[in-house]
Order: structure tokens, then C-alpha cells, then sequence
């Protein structure tokens, strides 16, 4: 009886811890999050697994992770600021060209930009400068029916675009999840 109980409580303090486990970050993607001044508040409490980062024609990323029990997909691209290239002193530029390679290019196909205010920029994510896409994904880019695109930008540091794919039009996570991403770098 002893060994039944013991073995019980083995499960109720462990399962728990399962689910509760920090993802590790590939080198250069933590070498690429350290040169653009970010940082990434992983979600420990929803099983998040790292997905395989695949090729794809429309838009580069460096990495992935998807959640079953949240029903979505995070894609994380960095591009550290460099002088020398001026799609990283672009933002604008750099989301606007995401947004159109990654959106599906029908006629019935909305794509709506949402501006992210100056405090909301500054307090929540460090940021300089950021916006916000929602769109019907293309296939080839992930098998979903929405995504929301958040493109962030720090003055001399860098920029991040943040894909969350998901299917339920009403998945509550993607706000709880929106603002895991953050500039630490002042400059």
C-alpha cells in the first residue's frame, strides 16, 4: 500500500514539471538574440515544443515552437542592426516585405496593419518602433488559417518579427503570448 501512495505522488510531482520545461535555444539563434539586445519569456506552462525551422520561399526564420494545447505555432526571425545593410535600418521596410510574401495573394484576401502606441512600444517591448499584421497565411509558409505578425524595431540594435499561426480565430493565448518578446538593450 506504502508503494501505491509513494507512487502516486511520484506522478503528482513530476508530470506537472513536464509541462513546465524551458525550451533550449539552438547557438546561433541565442547568439543572434544576444547581439539584437532581446529577450524571449518562454511559455512554461503550455508544453511548447521546438519545431523544425524549414525552408520556405516566402520568409526566412530562425526559429519555431508550437504548443498543441494552446493550438499555435510561434516563428521567431532576428536581424541584428549592421550599417552595412539597409533592410536591418528599415523596419518598415523589412515588415512590409514579410507581410506581402507571407499573406495569400487572393482576391478575398485582407491584410490589416494596426499601429502599436509609443508607451505600449516602450513599456512592453523596448522597442522604438513596431506594428502589427494580421493575415490568412500562404500554405508553403505554414498550414494555417491566420497569422498574426508583430514586427518590432530598436534604433541601432535590431529587429525581430514574431509569426503566431493558429487556426481558432478565438484562441485566447495569442494575447497572453503577444508580449514574450522584449528589446533589453538601451540605447
Amino acid at each position: 500500500m506504502r508503494n501505491y501512495y509513494t507512487s502516486i505522488l511520484f506522478w503528482i510531482l513530476t508530470v506537472p514539471c513536464a509541462f513546465a520545461q524551458s525550451v533550449e535555444f539552438p547557438a546561433p539563434f541565442d547568439e543572434k538574440l544576444a547581439i539584437a539586445g532581446l529577450e524571449i519569456s518562454q511559455p512554461l506552462d503550455a508544453a511548447y515544443q521546438t519545431e523544425p525551422v524549414y525552408d520556405n520561399p516566402y520568409q526566412q526564420y530562425d526559429f519555431a515552437i508550437h504548443s498543441k494545447l494552446e493550438g499555435m505555432e510561434i516563428r521567431y526571425f532576428v536581424l541584428p542592426y549592421n550599417e552595412s545593410d539597409t533592410l536591418s535600418m528599415s523596419p518598415d521596410v523589412l515588415c512590409l516585405r514579410a507581410s506581402t510574401s507571407v499573406a495569400v495573394n487572393e482576391d478575398e484576401g485582407i491584410v490589416s496593419m494596426l499601429g502599436i502606441t509609443k508607451r505600449e512600444l516602450r513599456e512592453t517591448f523596448g522597442a522604438d518602433w513596431g506594428i502589427l499584421y494580421f493575415f490568412k497565411p500562404k500554405q508553403d509558409f505554414g498550414a494555417y488559417q491566420h497569422c498574426r505578425m508583430l514586427a518590432l524595431y530598436k534604433d541601432g540594435i535590431g529587429s525581430v518579427l514574431v509569426f503566431f499561426l493558429f487556426d481558432d480565430p478565438n484562441n485566447d493565448f495569442i494575447d497572453l503570448r503577444f508580449p514574450a518578446v522584449r528589446f533589453t538593450e538601451m540605447n
